[in-house]
């Protein structure tokens, strides 16, 4: 038989290799379309492919079994791979892009990204590895709906936090943008979906009383410098990680600043710090190198002191108070010292007010005298109203505070050295 002829699915199929060929295998080609060809090797096996040229390059792509897919199929894979080529596509890249999957692509092309760009990369890989691998991982990356990411986030409900799940749909909306950037999809198909709404307000903060314990127990405390790290978290409001990695290099003592270079946000940044955290920094300028840590380990960086921390949570009365709840100290002091949300979030280095309305809080006697104070107006109206003829007696008495320290202006803890420099 001739190596070029017109292919049906009958022929194709019955095409076999002589006895005395030589040869492993033969291309036979079809005279309908020239690009489309048949490999038939001794076996008996026979595969139909599309032969192209590329860039001045000779490719071949395999499109089936001819034992398994009908001619017609094969010259519609053929017209197919033709589009592409007219586009200026590689019909073989394109199809090895296409076909990948969740979790190849994710090691493949968003990890490497990942651990590039983001100070969150292990997070985003232990989640993956974790959770999403074993619910989508195997579904092409180019097949995955909008329906396929809600049913997962619906799945984590059940057993995570409305907050956790959030961050598992912003993982999952990062992976699949990145995919249309390197255009290996159209357009994403959550890039609308919306987070579901947190219910995570933080409550727990130290108020004057509770702080002045913290400060005396730190003083009580044989770890100096344990003691000097979490007195300077509060009276910073900086991250655990931002003062364990703080180097003396960082610290400008003509300026009182250090320096943040590695934020959680990226964005490296400078504080200013008060008299207090300068001290701390300063005890331990003049016998130690730039390059040492300014809390340092016994080698090399700290690790952060939970243990010692929940002693010391434990015995002033809050026991469920974390290190970072030192964070939300500070901007409660802040927020009692009348600072506006922009003004606190520039302290704790926030790239978004939204970040810092979730660390504002509004204690008992500041709601207490806020309450007084709406009575007060209300009052001040009825008195206006007594004046144009209204019977004060179908009025109900109301007790007033006119007190206006009375109305938030809770002070940090008087009895801690440089405590007034935290709101300035």
């Amino acid at each position: 038989m001739s190596k070029a002829f017109k292919f049906s699915t009958y022929k194709v199929r019955g095409l076999s290799i002589s006895p005395d060929c030589k040869a492993k295998q033969v291309e036979f080609v079809d005279l309908r379309h020239s690009n489309l060809s048949v490999i038939a090797y001794r076996s008996g096996k026979k595969t139909y492919s599309v032969r192209y040229l590329i860039r001045g390059v000779r490719n071949r792509i395999s499109i089936g079994d001819a034992d398994v897919i009908e001619y017609e199929e094969a010259v519609e894979k053929c017209n197919e791979i033709k589009k592409l080529l007219g586009q200026g596509k590689n019909p073989k890249t394109h199809e090895e892009e296409g076909s990948i999957t969740f979790k190849e692509f994710c090691q493949k092309y968003y990890l490497p990204h990942a651990y590039a760009v983001k100070k969150s990369a292990k997070a985003d890989e232990s989640k993956l590895n974790k959770y999403i691998y074993g619910e989508i991982g195997d579904l092409p990356i180019a097949n995955i709906k909008r329906r396929d990411v809600i049913l997962y986030i619906g799945r984590r409900r059940s057993t995570l936090a409305v907050a956790t799940c959030n961050k598992h749909q912003s993982l999952l909306k990062g992976v699949i943008r990145l995919a249309a950037e390197l255009e290996l999809i159209e357009e994403s198909p959550i890039e609308s979906l919306k987070q579901q709404r947190e219910n995570n307000q933080v409550e727990t903060f130290l108020d004057e009383e509770q702080a002045a314990q913290f400060v005396a127990e730190l003083n009580g405390l044989k770890n100096e410098i344990v003691a000097n790290l979490l007195m300077f978290l509060l009276f910073t409001g900086l991250r655990i990680g931002e003062a364990i990695d703080a180097k003396l290099k960082h610290y400008c003592k003509r300026s009182g600043t250090l320096e943040i270079p590695c934020p959680k946000n990226g964005r490296k940044r400078r504080v200013h710090l008060n008299t207090t955290a300068r001290k701390i920094i300063e005890g331990r300028y003049n016998h130690s190198e730039a390059e040492d840590y300014i809390f340092p380990g016994k080698k090399g960086r700290l690790s952060p002191p939970q243990r010692i921390f929940k002693r010391i949570a434990e015995k002033i009365g809050v026991p469920n108070l974390r290190i970072h709840d030192l964070r939300h100290s500070f901007a409660g002091f802040a927020s009692q010292a009348n600072l506006s949300t922009k003004e606190i979030a520039s302290l704790l280095g926030h790239a978004s007010v939204r970040s810092t309305e979730r660390y504002l809080h509004i204690s008992n006697q500041r709601e207490a005298g806020a309450a007084e104070n709406v009575a007060e107006i209300i009052n001040l109206a009825i008195n206006s109203s007594s004046k144009a003829g209204v019977d004060q007696n179908e009025i109900v008495n109301m007790t007033v505070t006119n007190d206006a320290a009375a109305i938030g202006t809770i002070q940090p803890p008087a009895n801690i050295e440089g405590a007034s420099d935290v709101i300035k």
